[in-house]
């Protein structure tokens, strides 16, 4: 008896030693690495995914206002002013994400792709532009489509998660647009 009333003393003793420190963590908050993640924090995953949507966002909006300038086709025309209107929305969605992640800067650089590709089409005017931005148009979005089908299953963070679905099928529909701009451009 002598025995198991030491065995419990010791318990006693060893529980009312870690209590506190327990405590102490559970009140600031630690979590393992994965819990964090998805309680606040996003993945290197997440966070490269909002960084490229976000330059790939600004690169449609830069292209898209140089289409206004340098195309003669009401249907192109069309279709850039649709680029602007969805894609800064996108970036300003994509924007308060990236601002409660602290990801900056926000929105990132043009990617160097598309600046080689607007640096190449900027003096281009008329059909030969026409033709360029919307052969790119339709490269890039169904790149982006994929990318953000993707992301659809991959994302766990609520606020990124609920953007992806949100911008998924506007960007399947760009794609559809810029698709029958291209076919129509073929046939004459």
């Amino acid at each position: 008896m002598r025995n198991s009333y030491k065995k419990m003393k010791k318990s006693l003793t060893l529980i009312s030693l870690l209590l506190p420190a327990l405590l102490l963590v559970g009140a600031l908050g630690w979590q393992p690495v994965a819990q964090a993640e998805s309680a606040g924090g996003l993945t290197a995953q997440e966070k490269a995914f909002v960084k490229e949507a976000g330059g790939g966002n600004a690169a449609e909006v830069q292209l898209a206002q140089l289409a206004l300038k340098n195309s003669q086709n009401s249907d192109v025309k069309d279709f850039a002013q649709m680029m602007i209107k969805d894609h800064s929305q996108a970036n300003t969605d994509l924007g308060k994400i990236a601002e409660q992640h602290k990801i900056t800067p926000f929105p990132p650089e043009v990617p160097a792709k598309e600046k080689a590709f607007y640096d190449k089409v900027v003096k281009m005017t008329g059909a030969d532009f026409d033709k360029a931005y919307v052969d790119h148009a339709v490269e890039d979005h169904t790149k982006d489509a994929a990318a953000y089908k993707k992301a659809q299953g991959e994302v766990k963070d609520p606020m990124l998660k609920q953007y992806v679905d949100k911008v998924t099928p506007i960007v399947e529909h760009h794609l559809e647009m810029a698709k029958a701009d291209q076919a129509k451009m073929r046939k004459g």
